[in-house]
Formats: structure tokens, C-alpha cells, sequence
């Protein structure tokens, strides 16, 4: 029995994360943004499931969902050393809405580790496009991590100095804006991955004894 190729398993587990990806944040509770802020806004979440997790898309605050009039950069950063991991730009209304954010699929999922302290960052927000800021009152919407992300703290802003991670930290709650966004898949285990893999295996062999 041949084993089946590296590149084919890791094409079929990106292929099936990308398909069964579940959005960080939910149920939105605003439409139409109430902000010019030009500055970076971000919102800050663990890792906190046993197994890492791949980022599929990042998202953006769509107001009134008409497409987005301008161009939003969305990232997610390491809290701890305030390097960026991963980035996008989204613009228009060519990325489709889940809910009332223009969700784009990368065509590079990445991966953050269990454990791990990151925030997704946006920068782009202004006249043009206005992002919500619930200014303290309750939560711009609900956490969807399923056990493996948790977004904690206040929330975080910067003056308009590029795209970083934003140094100010606001007066909460964790998800006070409607900016940036993510969705995801858990990481399978490595043990979880071979048996897959093996199972997989044996079903092609089989199929192909009773076809010889």
C-alpha cells in the first residue's frame, strides 16, 4: 500500500478548515458604525484550547453593509512581543458578509499557537467607512471561540501611526468595537492527523482490492 503524500494531507486539512471555519465573534450589536477613528483598534483574545488554531479568514466591520468604502487593513498580533503575524486588505463588497463583516478567505491560513496572546488589529476606519464603538456600553458582539479563543481585557486603540498593535488601552469591555475580525478551525492533533491519515489509507487499499 502506498502512503499517501505529505503536501496531499496538509491540502485536505487546509481545504477542510477553510470549509468548516468557525467566526470569532457573532450577533452583532450594531449595523452602522458611530466612528471616524483613524487610529488602530484592537481586540484582544487567547488561545486557550489544548491544540493551536489556523486563521482562514480576517474580517472587517462592514457598515450598513453596502461594501466597504475603504480600504481596511486587518491583522492579528502577538501581545507579547508585538509582532504581526498575519495581514490582509479588504475593500468593496467582493468579500461576502457573515453577518456584518466582510469576511475574506486567505489563500495562506496561519497558525497560532495554544496559549498564545495575540489581538486583531484594524487600521483604515474613517469618514469614508465608520467602525462602532459601543463607548463602554456592552459588548459590540458575542465571543464564538467554542473553548479555544477567549477575548479578555478592555480593548486597545492608537493614534493614527501606521499599522501596528495598538498601546492604549481602552476602558472595556473585550470586544467594545466593531472592526476586525477572524475565523478559524483547531489545529488536529498530531496523533488525530496520522490516524486520519491511516484510516484514509486502508479505505483507498480496500477499494482498490475489490476493484483489481
Amino acid at each position: 500500500m502506498k502512503a499517501l503524500s505529505s503536501s496531499v494531507l496538509v491540502f485536505g486539512i487546509v481545504a477542510g478548515a477553510s470549509a468548516l471555519s468557525t467566526p470569532a465573534l457573532i450577533n452583532s450589536t450594531a449595523t452602522v458604525g458611530n466612528q471616524a477613528w483613524l487610529g488602530t483598534l484592537g481586540l484582544d483574545f487567547d488561545v486557550t484550547g489544548a491544540s493551536d488554531i489556523l486563521v482562514t479568514h480576517l474580517g472587517a466591520f462592514d457598515s450598513g453593509q453596502d461594501g466597504l468604502m475603504a480600504t481596511i487593513q486587518v491583522g492579528i498580533f502577538n501581545r507579547v512581543n508585538g509582532s504581526l503575524i498575519g495581514s490582509t486588505h479588504l475593500s468593496g463588497a467582493t468579500d461576502p458578509l457573515t453577518g456584518v463583516w466582510r469576511m475574506q478567505s486567505l489563500a495562506t491560513p496561519f497558525t497560532l499557537e495554544a496559549g498564545g496572546q495575540y489581538s486583531v488589529v484594524a487600521l483604515g476606519y474613517g469618514d469614508l467607512e465608520r467602525n462602532f464603538n459601543t463607548h463602554g456600553s456592552g459588548s459590540a458582539a458575542t465571543p464564538n471561540g467554542g473553548g479555544y479563543v477567549n477575548f479578555v481585557g478592555s480593548s486597545r486603540y492608537d493614534n493614527p501611526s501606521g499599522f501596528i498593535l495598538p498601546t492604549i488601552l481602552d476602558s472595556g469591555p473585550a470586544i467594545r468595537y466593531g472592526a476586525g475580525t477572524f475565523a478559524f478551525t483547531p489545529v488536529p492533533e498530531p496523533f488525530t492527523m496520522l490516524l486520519g491519515s491511516a484510516g484514509l489509507g486502508l479505505a483507498i487499499y480496500r477499494r482498490r482490492r475489490r476493484t483489481a
